[in-house]
Formats: structure tokens, sequence, C-alpha cells
């Protein structure tokens, strides 16, 4: 059988250091679990979003990865 791809929204602000290092540390840390757990066969895809420093921009983000991922369902 193959593999089950979830996709996870991720939204940062990737124009400041704390947003640059969360999507490091999360990448990091999928990557790190998928090495020890190779025989997974649920996978986690990561879908940043960057919300430019605005919360606003970031919901908006946040919103339009759901509208995508329903519609793509139907």
């Amino acid at each position: 059988m193959g593999k089950v791809i979830i996709r996870v929204g991720v939204v940062l602000d990737l124009n400041s250091a704390v947003g640059k290092m969360a999507e490091s540390c999360i990448s990091a840390a999928v990557n790190d679990f998928y090495a020890r757990n190779a025989d997974y066969r649920t996978r986690i895809s990561l879908v940043t979003r960057d919300s430019k420093g605005d919360v606003v921009t970031a919901a908006s983000a946040g919103t339009t990865s759901l509208n995508i991922h329903t519609k793509s369902n139907t």
C-alpha cells in the first residue's frame, strides 16, 4: 500500500526571526520523526503560508488554504 499524505497548514511571519526559526524547527521535527519512524504510512506534508506580519493576511492565508483543500475534496 502507498503512503497517505496529510496536508497541514502552517501560517508564519517568514520575515521575522521567530517565523523563520519556527519554520525551520517544525520542518526539522517532521523530518526527525520520519527518520525514526520510516515504516509509518501516514505522512505529514507542511503547507506554509507567509502572514507578512499582518494578522489579517494570516487569517486570509488560513481561510484560503481551507477553501482550496475543501474544494479539492468535493
